[in-house]
């Protein structure tokens, strides 16, 4: 019998981006890795890692995410603070057609020293490298082996905009090693969906392995109907029905289905959104 966990809580702060929004990053979940020369991955593809004084060394490592698979950020050594950097530039800003020039910065991230936090600190930059606007999160990471939600909200500055680095910061308070794990980043238009305006958004991954996780923040109280489908059109589970409020998460075990496409269909009244998912 297949498992799923489901929890409701109350709904005290959330994250607002659209589930229809474009995410601009390449790799965000770090499932593709590069490999060395001796066969080991070693860092995901189109991502960077460099640690800012000769005090101090760090590595990359591929270890479970939140949902496939994580990237390890490990710190060794020096106390400066601001020590190492993990990032990613997406170019060509000015070109994207995007009406609203509001955009959504997210990772998730967690690590369980006190020796070591974690904050993003992404830039706007023009054709020259000059920085000409910023998106800093206003947390960093705790001393939890929770996974946390780093995220702000930017706004583009001006058409001189044309390259975008997501730069999530490491800070370092002692000389021991201490890593965090960040998984899931995003960066794209905020935009709000038609879901949205119905007080409803939810939170699918588009590629999973043997769990499925499925939230659905609600800002008021409402009907939900939750079904998975295969690719051929037959419902093969009701995930969910009934009436709640705050915030639904649940967790499908998958082990028993095999790879391929399933879609995700949420009904609230006269509303179905549908996900597509895929298990690798």
């Amino acid at each position: 019998m297949r498992k799923i966990l489901v929890s409701v809580g109350l709904l005290i702060s959330m994250p607002i981006w659209g589930q229809s929004a474009v995410n601009l990053l390449y790799n965000p979940g770090f499932e593709v890795w590069d490999t060395s020369s001796t066969g080991q991955d070693s860092i995901p593809r189109s991502w960077h890692f460099f640690t800012r004084s000769t005090l101090c060394s760090g590595y990359v490592a591929k270890v479970d995410g939140y949902e496939g698979f994580g990237a390890k950020l490990v710190v060794i050594g020096d106390t400066s603070g601001y020590d190492a950097s993990f990032y990613h530039y997406i170019n060509r800003i000015d070109t994207l057609p995007f009406a609203d020039d509001s955009f959504f910065v997210y990772i998730r991230a967690k690590e369980n020293s006190a020796n070591i936090g974690g904050r993003f600190y992404a830039y706007w930059q023009d054709s020259d490298g000059n920085i000409v606007g910023s998106a800093v999160s206003s947390s960093y990471t705790t001393n939890s082996p929770d996974w946390q939600e780093i995220y702000a909200k930017t706004v583009r500055p001006s058409s001189s905009a044309v390259t975008f680095k997501f730069d999530f910061r490491i800070y370092k308070y002692a000389t021991s090693e201490d890593s965090i794990i960040v998984d899931d980043a995003y960066f794209g238009p905020l935009m709000v969906s038609i879901f949205e305006k119905n007080n409803i958004t939810t939170r699918i991954p588009s590629f999973v392995t043997r769990i499925l996780p499925v939230e659905v923040f609600l800002k008021g109280h409402t009907t939900l109907d939750i079904y998975l489908y295969s690719a051929d059109g037959k419902r093969i589970t009701t995930l969910y029905s009934g009436a709640t409020s705050g915030v639904l998460s649940m967790n499908y075990d998958l082990k028993d289905l095999k790879q391929g496409i399933y879609f995700v269909l949420i009904k609230s009244g006269d509303y179905i959104k549908n996900s597509k998912v895929i298990k690798l």
